[in-house]
C-alpha cells in the first residue's frame, strides 16, 4: 500500500506539471513539442560546449536550430543548436553560443540581442544609441541636526 501510494502521489504531481505546461502553452497559442532532458552537460563548467543540455526530440518532431526553448512557466532556457533525427542540443542562455533577439518591456520597449558571456551571466548588446534604458536619482538629504 506505501508502495502505490508513492506511486500515485508521483503520477498525481507529474499529472499536475503537464497540466501547467499545456495551460501555459495554450493559453498563448504557440506550436509546441514537449521534451524531457535526457542528458546534460557539467553545467558549472565555463566552456561554451559545456553549457548544454540533450532533449529527446528531434527534427521528425519538428524542431529546428534556432527555435527558442522555454520551461513550463514560459522561462527561456535557451535556444536549439543542433538537431538529429530524435535528439536536440540546447544551448542555454548563459551559453556564448545563445544569442535571441529580446526587446525590454516597459515604455521604451527597446530592443537588442541577449547573449550568455562565460556561462554566468547574460549581456544585451546591440542596443540603440539613442535609447536610454535606466534612469538613476540620487537624492542626497542633509545629515539630521541633534
Amino acid at each position: 500500500m506505501t508502495a502505490e501510494n508513492a506511486e500515485l502521489k508521483s503520477l498525481k504531481e507529474e499529472n499536475r506539471i503537464l497540466r501547467e505546461h499545456l495551460n501555459f502553452l495554450d493559453e498563448r497559442e504557440f506550436k509546441y513539442v514537449i521534451a524531457n532532458v535526457i542528458a546534460r552537460s557539467d553545467l558549472t563548467a565555463v566552456s561554451d560546449s559545456d553549457q548544454a543540455l540533450t532533449i529527446d526530440k528531434g527534427f521528425e518532431h519538428g524542431l529546428v536550430p534556432g527555435s527558442v526553448v522555454l520551461s513550463d512557466q514560459g522561462i527561456v532556457v535557451g535556444k536549439i543548436t543542433d538537431v538529429k533525427k530524435n535528439t536536440a542540443r540546447v544551448s542555454l542562455i548563459t551559453s556564448n553560443e545563445c544569442k535571441l533577439a529580446v526587446t525590454i518591456q516597459g515604455r521604451s520597449m527597446t530592443s537588442g540581442i541577449a547573449e550568455g558571456n562565460l556561462g554566468l551571466t547574460v549581456t544585451m548588446n546591440f542596443i540603440p544609441k539613442q535609447k536610454r534604458l535606466a534612469q538613476t536619482i540620487w537624492r542626497l538629504r542633509p545629515a539630521s541636526k541633534k
